[in-house]
């Protein structure tokens, strides 16, 4: 779910996306998305979050 809003979060911008667009685009019910992430901000940080780590196992591994 973090990769897929990844990606519409990097085409469209937080401010170019709903919640109906997260909705939509993951396929998930609003409550989940809310019960998991606790909102959009919530949902954007762990995408955020989620590509800063895999960054960082990439220049985990170029190092050695």
């Amino acid at each position: 779910m973090r990769r897929a809003a990844a990606a519409l979060f990097a085409q469209r911008a937080y401010d170019g996306i709903s919640i109906d667009d997260l909705v939509a685009h993951l396929g998930v019910h609003r409550n989940s998305l809310y019960k998991t992430f606790g909102s959009k901000r919530g949902l954007y940080t762990a995408a955020l979050r989620w590509h800063v780590e895999g960054l960082d196992k990439l220049w985990t591994l170029k190092a050695a």
